[in-house]
């Protein structure tokens, strides 16, 4: 399998990735099993790039990547996004400080691993640099908000949009 740049975080993703929205709900009735057995062959075929996020299914389709990789977690990038889904919130969305606290702790649970790969926020329009803590324009030096061991890179989905 061909291997590709990650944008600039210096991780090597297969040229095919893996998405795991549909795992979550609603599109219809998908067996955990026949999931499972989908991740394996991928990355039996050298897919390594897997894409999820805390709002697919309200954390199913991570806890679902997160049981299907097993012991195969080390093969894997796990992309995973928040932002998203808050009903709480204006427009749904929400990427502050607090709210990437919570919801990577959130989702090294889903996923039952100690470490994301790329952690990213997603908010797929109405993109507000100067809320999201993962923009450029608001990081501080050293350590981005989620400090050092839960993630490999962070990164705004949406930082380079107009």
């Amino acid at each position: 399998m061909e291997k590709r740049p990650f944008g600039r975080t210096g991780l090597q993703v297969s040229a095919i990735g893996f998405g795991c929205w549909e795992i979550g709900g609603g599109y219809g009735q998908i067996e955990e099993t026949e999931f499972a057995r989908a991740v394996g062959r991928a990355l039996d075929l050298g897919i390594n790039c897997f894409d999820t996020a805390e709002g697919y299914g309200f954390g199913a389709s991570e806890r679902a990547l997160g049981r299907a990789l097993g012991g195969r977690r080390r093969d894997a990038i796990i992309v995973t996004k928040f932002g998203m889904g808050y009903r709480d919130k204006p427009k749904l969305r929400d990427a502050s400080r607090a709210r990437v606290m919570a919801s990577i702790d959130q989702s090294l649970e889903n996923l039952g691993t100690d470490c994301v790969d790329v952690y990213l926020v997603d908010h797929r329009g109405g993109h507000r640099r100067d809320r999201c803590d993962l923009c450029p324009s608001r990081r501080q030096p050293g350590p981005g908000p989620l400090g050092r061991g839960r993630l490999r890179r962070e990164r705004c989905a949406a930082a380079s949009l107009p």
